[in-house]
């Protein structure tokens, strides 16, 4: 759902170099198209990859069987022996809206589409003001006048 592509990847969340950064649109998207991500601790846990782990009865996570997958999950992040194999869940690192960046392009790199019109037309103004300061050659009418001038 949404721009994620695939949703259990089993990204290890403490790898900061393949966190995949989590924004609140994401997590709606992908939980509007049936997916069930939650936010512990400032990182996103895929809950129904958990809920499906658990009620299978792998291992540790089998003693979380039956409980609010999300209470579940949150108890199993305490325990020194489930943590590892709770970083299997994590889909990412979330991020507050408030702390999105914004990059704001360089003005200096930036090209007008109009840059090569103003161009142009600075070059045939100034042809222009050289044409009007040499002039055409004078008319005899105007060589007749000059003495008063």
């Amino acid at each position: 759902p949404g721009i994620m592509g695939t949703f259990f990847t089993g990204q290890n969340c403490r790898n900061n170099e393949e966190v995949t950064l989590i924004r609140k649109a994401d997590l709606e998207n992908h939980n509007k198209d049936g997916g069930f991500w939650t936010v512990i601790d400032g990182k996103v846990y895929d809950i129904k990859d958990f809920q499906t782990q658990s009620l299978t009865g792998s291992g540790i996570l089998a003693q979380f069987a039956g409980e609010d997958p999300i209470v579940a999950l949150e108890a199993a992040l305490q325990f020194e022996d489930t943590k590892e194999s709770m970083h299997a869940f994590c889909v990412g690192q979330y991020m507050e809206p408030d702390q999105e960046v914004i990059t704001t392009p360089d003005t200096g790199s930036l090209s007008s589409p109009l840059i090569d019109t103003e161009r142009n037309l600075g070059l045939l103004l100034g042809l222009h003001a050289s044409y009007l300061a040499m002039s055409t050659p004078l008319s005899p009418v105007e060589i007749e006048c000059a003495k008063w001038l």
